[in-house]
């Protein structure tokens, strides 16, 4: 190996040694607050058989994944349903403001990897997990994603809606600032390679009727894959 290669320094603003280790220390303490919370693997998984289930909202910003995700949380026909959220997962553990990219870029650290590890996390221990996610803005992240759930059920939905619906609701965000050109972005791109075992257009119909109505396909799909 080239002995002159310098790795690539970190932004003035990354986390410090002692940021790494406090944000590895809430990971495992996540993992930990799982089972203490009554997610603990059930006698199926134990057995060997899948147990928990992951239900994967992937759209692009302001198309109404978290709406849908909290109808479902509502809706949950059987037991109790988490919900996660790539944002709120973002903005919990780093002090930065912004998109996923540049948390990223700022930060340097492997947060959709550990998103993914605490989903999965949930689900070996027999949890019902809602996903809100832009995950098709990387296929390696829904590759990484695969590998951590393994064989636990792995639900996909397309989250989507008209442009100008989107826009309208971009302007209006208040948990963060307008970011148009990126939603749009986004919508032209982020279903690209995706396959989908539902879909759900928020332009019009209540995030409750559309919860209820993907509950019905999950229960048609669970029985089609023998989990019900």
């Amino acid at each position: 190996m080239n002995g002159s290669f310098q790795p690539p320094r970190p932004a003035t603003d990354a986390f410090t040694v002692e940021d790494r280790g406090r944000i590895a220390g809430a990971l495992h303490s996540a993992r930990l607050h799982f089972r203490r919370c009554g997610y603990a693997p059930s006698a199926a998984f134990e057995a060997g058989e899948s147990a928990g289930l992951v239900i994967l909202l992937n759209g692009a910003s302001s198309t109404g994944k978290t709406s849908l995700a909290d109808a479902l949380r509502a809706t949950c026909p059987e037991r109790a349903l988490l919900v996660m959220s790539i944002d709120s997962f973002l903005a919990e553990r780093t002090p930065h403001k912004g998109n996923v990219e540049l948390t990223l870029a700022r930060t340097g650290l492997p947060l959709v990897e550990a998103f993914h590890e605490e989903i999965a996390a949930a689900a070996r221990c027999g949890g019902r997990v809602a996903v809100d996610h832009v995950i098709g803005e990387k296929p390696e992240w829904l590759q990484d994603l695969k590998r951590r759930l393994g064989r636990l059920p792995l639900f996909t939905v397309k989250v989507h809606c008209r442009l100008d619906v989107q826009r309208r609701r971009e302007a209006g965000r208040r948990d963060r600032a307008e970011d148009w050109p990126r939603a749009f972005r986004q919508a032209g791109r982020i279903h690209d390679g995706m396959t989908y075992d539902a879909e759900a257009d928020t332009s019009e119909q209540d995030p409750v009727q559309l919860a209820k109505m993907l509950w019905e396909q999950m229960a048609a799909w669970r029985t089609k894959n023998g989990l019900a």
